[in-house]
């Protein structure tokens, strides 16, 4: 056999494995929707995506395993795949590729939510130009009450047994929230090119993060209210675990002023998925800070959260030169209260 034939078998072969990987992945992805009662719902979540967005694949990944099975992604979604939510240059692509193959797979092992978007002209096992892969924790997608609420305030069962249980996340409207949240990413980079720029400045780098965080919020606040007839239980909850969250210097989500002005708004029931986009949109150009204001936050987190007993070698490296930003008592003041009144509702001492 000469060479070109042998790699047209070669070819064959390896397409032949693609579509056999992508089927068994369908296989268990369609028995997880019996095994798990979540699934059902993210699915039909998922599919109202599809048919808003039908030139984007979503493709929900639940275990290492399920994306072990499309690695690498130079094979499954295409040569041509590159990675849209990072500006970068063509001789980066397929080094980003292999960063964002480690990304993922640490998502999954860690149990954490993330979406990115992927350009895919010439993937085999999605036949679209778009594949949006998204990680949820598995924890969500089963029976444990406390899935949420433990995922949120990253605490033990024991820490968590003194929190009042009205302060506890509804699984199944978090478990929506977090899939409206984590593919708003994907359409926001669909729509709207790259979400992180190209920096040498780590603070700038910190806010375009935080950006992105706050328009994924706000969409995902207004799905909320728009799919529950403006139930905001869970929102209430949600505010006091973004605040916890921001004692472990989780300060690119901390949005608990966007969550609360939002929940103010009337938001019409059964709005479609690209209203509510567009809304989002706009609702967040008007709303976002600008970078010296972010860093103003910044720099009252930087001495607010030490106070509150966080380690100065718990904060990225990079975060450290806010140590020579003058804070402004006023935002030092206004945090400070925010965190005393959380931690009083929950009966917990850091």
């Amino acid at each position: 056999m000469n060479n070109n034939n042998q790699k047209a078998v070669n070819d064959l072969t390896a397409t032949k494995v693609i579509r056999c990987s992508l089927a068994l992945w369908l296989l268990l992805f369609s028995l997880a929707i019996f095994a798990h009662p979540g699934q059902q719902q993210v699915k039909a979540r998922l599919d109202d995506y599809r048919s808003a967005y039908p030139e984007i694949e979503f493709i929900l990944l639940n275990t290492v395993n399920e994306f072990d099975a499309i690695l690498p992604l130079s094979r499954s979604l295409g040569k041509s795949v590159v990675n849209l939510d990072y500006e970068h240059p063509e001789a980066l692509r397929e080094q980003l590729i292999e960063l964002q193959e480690y990304r993922i797979g640490l998502m999954l092992d860690e149990g954490s939510a993330s979406a990115s978007l992927f350009g895919t002209p010439d993937a085999e096992i999605t036949a679209k130009p778009y594949s949006c892969l998204i990680t949820l924790s598995k924890s969500l997608l089963g029976r444990d009450q406390l899935a949420a609420t433990r995922m949120m305030y990253n605490l033990d069962d024991e820490q968590l047994s003194v929190i009042p249980e009205e302060l506890h996340l509804d699984n199944r409207d978090f478990l929506l929230y977090a899939i409206d949240h984590e593919v708003f990413h994907c359409v926001d980079v669909y729509l709207n090119g790259f979400l992180y720029p190209q920096t040498y400045d780590p603070l700038k780098a910190c806010n375009d993060r935080a950006q992105a965080e706050l328009k994924a919020e706000v969409f995902s606040v207004m799905a909320h209210l728009s799919r529950t007839g403006m139930k905001k239980g869970m929102l209430k909850n949600l505010v006091y675990a973004r605040t916890f969250s921001l004692l472990d210097w989780d300060v690119e989500h901390y949005t608990v002023d966007i969550i609360n002005d939002i929940s103010q708004l009337e938001i019409e029931g059964s709005r479609g998925i690209k209203v509510l986009v567009n809304d989002a949109l706009k609702y967040a150009r008007d709303v976002r800070p600008t970078f010296p204001e972010y860093i103003e936050f910044l720099t009252a987190a930087w001495v607010v959260t030490q106070k509150y007993g966080l380690e100065k070698n718990d904060i990225p490296a990079e975060c450290h030169v806010l140590e020579d930003h003058e804070p402004d008592p006023e935002k030092i003041i206004e945090l400070s209260a925010d965190i005393n009144d959380v931690l009083q509702a929950m009966n917990y001492s850091p």
